[in-house]
């Protein structure tokens, strides 16, 4: 169980969605929320993984009495094949689901805790929270309902460097206002290549992507 208390500064400015979030229910918020999750982790190692799967399902709800109620489910599986020992060669499979809906007087989530798909730790070539629903003054706000999925082939580099790998990898994923707003076809997509290198200093990971499906008005970014 935990409490967490939000105090939203009370102006006028900002988007037309905040204001209106704080006109219907105030700025400051008493919340109570319990976390129900489940695990399995079979992979052989935490990094540079090589066989093995990690798959995580969890829940969080903030309760009845909570000033905001609304719940928010994560699913998440993570999987790799070794295809060549000798040439370390492996290919992973990454998915990622998070839904989330209002009950009792809450319509949806609340903005600041909505979901954001884009950039490098979702949809690697478009820029940060980019591939999001956006609010009256064009900010990428997040919706109710994210998908993102990654189709990666890992291996050494031509180059000897201890830690250090090389993949070339397909991103896939989007954030909608809510479930029923999901169509199959604005999901947007890129390829490219990744450097990942856990050097004496800390991990490293770099990635020169190209959009496969990008729009005139989407905001891509090829090195991240």
């Amino acid at each position: 169980l935990k409490y967490m208390n939000w105090e939203i500064d009370n102006t006028v400015s900002g988007s037309s969605e905040i204001i209106n979030f704080i006109r219907d229910n105030g700025n400051d918020f008493d919340n109570f929320s319990f976390h129900v999750g489940y695990g399995i982790d079979t992979r052989d190692s935490s990094s540079f993984t090589r066989s093995g799967f990690k798959t995580n399902l969890g829940t969080e709800v903030f309760v009845p009495g909570s000033d905001l109620e609304y719940y928010k489910i994560h699913f998440s599986t993570d999987s790799y094949f070794l295809l060549n020992q000798k040439r370390d060669l492996v290919l992973r499979l990454k998915g990622t689901v998070n839904y989330g809906q209002g009950y009792g007087g809450t319509s949806g989530l609340p903005f600041y805790d909505k979901f954001r798909a884009g950039g490098p730790k979702s949809v690697r070539g478009y820029e940060k929270n980019s591939l999001s629903p956006y609010d009256s003054e064009n900010k990428p706000i997040g919706g109710d309902f994210m998908v993102a999925g990654t189709a990666e082939i890992s291996f050494k580099p031509p180059f000897e460097i201890d830690n250090l790998r090389t993949a070339f990898f397909a991103d896939i994923g989007r954030a909608y206002k809510d479930y029923d707003s999901f169509e199959f076809g604005e999901l947007k997509g890129s390829v490219g290549l990744s450097i990942k290198w856990i050097s004496p200093f800390g991990g490293v990971s770099i990635a020169i992507s190209a959009p496969i499906n990008s729009e005139a008005d989407d905001e891509t970014e090829s090195f991240q």
